[in-house]
């Protein structure tokens, strides 16, 4: 393993003496209870309507469009993510924090009254924006009020709670659809939301902005037909045939309006998408990291329930449940590692022994999935989330430690950005996998044998991408977190 990078080494110079123990003030607590609160609120959202698709469908009719209820905030949230970090950057973090609150819980008030299925896309659409405004925008807040020292421990509560939602929105989602209907998914939410925007104006320090800086009309424009070309061809794709004339014409615009966004980004001083962060190998492996996580773990959630209705002809409950063997590994992990990083500030050894638990545990998994017994597949799981929770947390936490005091909300949205694209990417390429092989089951007895057959490919697959998570970290220079940032100006 190499060693701390020169110049990385926490010396004292970044030490600010009192504030290194802000995260022990009555004020953080606060603060990152409000943050948890307004972050669980976002992830739930993003996992109960899958639950109510099929009800909602039939109350609106529209059966046509029903993937537009999920596209649309996937659509809306990536396209934001990034213009939203600029924004805090410039305009200070608590403003755009509390815009984009309002959005959300606007967003999801109109969902739960919406009278048609065009009406709930487009709300959707609002939710999304603003619940990556308050994904975003939390950790950013919480780089500004804490030093890279103390991050590591906060940023896997904050990430905890996404993995906790993975599997607890959709058995929610399940049981108000059964019960009082698919609309309480949506308006139970929006009570909270009003408490956590009380909380959030009186604990909400005023961020930090960088004066002078000017925004990325032309990036941004640039980069949100990028991203949108690229969902769009996502969701298409795996219907409408990945050689067909639209799906084609999404790909040559994606590619031509990406090569004129790289142009446009070198040129600017302060782009949206801040294409130098790429040459430090430290940035480059976080993003890495990021894809590995996306594109490798939170792609894969979302189809292990039916995989274990289908294989072990379990009830819905029990498949639903399945997945929480995961997140007990993934919570364990994540918030040791965080604690231990926060203390010594050493974190290259989690990545690499992380992602080479994983990359051996599903290689394992792939080779017996076959004849594997249901507690063995939960035993394996377990094992996952212990591997990949110790170092979910870290990307963010990285590249926040590297970048310039006036990047920090364009770095973490960059991000943000990686793992939602990589996750989009997986997705996808999973469920055309698996659906591929449900259409080629000769009946309705052979599904579970089918299922079985795409996902052994699928985990030998992830082994690899977990391999090479491993591989890269452990090429990574390795750096110490600074205990403390350097002051900079004060919100105007």
């Amino acid at each position: 393993m190499s060693q701390p990078r020169a110049g990385a080494l926490d010396t004292g110079e970044f030490d600010l003496g009192p504030a290194q123990a802000a995260p022990r003030e009555p004020r953080i607590v606060p603060l990152v209870a409000t943050l948890i609160l307004v972050s669980l609120l976002g992830a739930l959202e993003v996992t109960i309507v899958g639950s109510s698709l099929a009800t909602l469908t039939e109350d609106l009719g529209g059966a046509a469009a029903i993937a537009w209820v999920m596209t649309a905030y996937v659509l809306a949230a990536t396209v934001s993510t990034p213009v939203l970090g600029q924004l805090g950057d410039i305009h200070g973090r608590r403003p755009v924090f509390l815009a984009a609150l309002v959005l959300f819980v606007l967003g999801t008030a109109l969902c739960g009254v919406a009278p048609s299925l065009g009406v709930l896309i487009g709300a959707r659409l609002l939710q999304g924006v603003g619940s990556a405004g308050t994904s975003l925008l939390s950790q950013t807040i919480l780089a500004d009020v804490l030093p890279p020292r103390r991050r590591p421990l906060v940023m896997s509560l904050l990430a905890s709670v996404f993995a906790v939602a993975a599997v607890v929105g959709p058995l929610v989602g399940g049981v108000l659809t059964d019960t009082v209907g698919w609309r309480w998914g949506f308006l139970g939410i929006v009570p909270l939301g009003a408490v956590a925007l009380v909380a959030s104006l009186r604990v909400i320090p005023r961020g930090l902005r960088s004066p002078g800086t000017g925004f990325d009309t032309a990036g941004a424009v640039l980069l949100g037909i990028v991203l949108t070309a690229f969902i769009l061809l996502l969701t298409a794709g795996p219907t409408a045939g990945w050689t067909s004339p639209p799906v084609a014409a999404l790909a040559v615009v994606s590619l031509v309006a990406g090569a004129v966004l790289v142009r446009q980004e070198g040129r600017v001083a302060h782009p949206v998408l801040p294409l130098r962060l790429l040459r430090d190998r430290i940035v480059v492996g976080a993003l890495v990291l990021a894809v590995v996580h996306g594109g490798g773990l939170l792609a894969v959630i979302g189809y292990l329930p039916a995989y274990t209705q289908l294989h072990y002809g379990t009830s819905a409950t029990v498949a639903g449940a399945v997945p929480l063997a995961l997140v007990v590994g993934l919570l364990i992990s994540s918030n040791g590692a965080g604690a231990l990083i926060s203390r010594s500030g050493v974190y290259k050894i989690y990545p690499v022994a992380g992602s080479a638990l994983a990359a051996v545990v599903l290689a394992v998994l792939a080779a017996t999935l076959p004849s594997l017994s249901l507690v063995g597949l939960c035993a394996g799981l377990l094992l996952l989330g212990l591997g990949a929770g110790s170092f979910m947390h870290l990307p963010v936490v990285i590249v926040q430690n590297e970048a310039a005091s006036d990047e920090v909300g364009v770095a973490t949205s960059a991000v943000t950005l990686v793992r939602q694209a990589a996750s989009a990417v997986g997705v996808a390429a999973i469920g055309a996998v698996i659906a591929a092989a449900l259409l080629a089951a000769g009946g309705e007895s052979e599904l579970g044998q089918a299922y079985t057959g795409a996902m052994v490919p699928v985990l030998a697959a992830l082994a690899v991408v977990f391999g090479i998570g491993c591989a890269v970290s452990a090429a990574t220079p390795a750096v110490v977190l600074r205990r403390g940032h350097a002051p900079e100006a004060a919100d105007a």
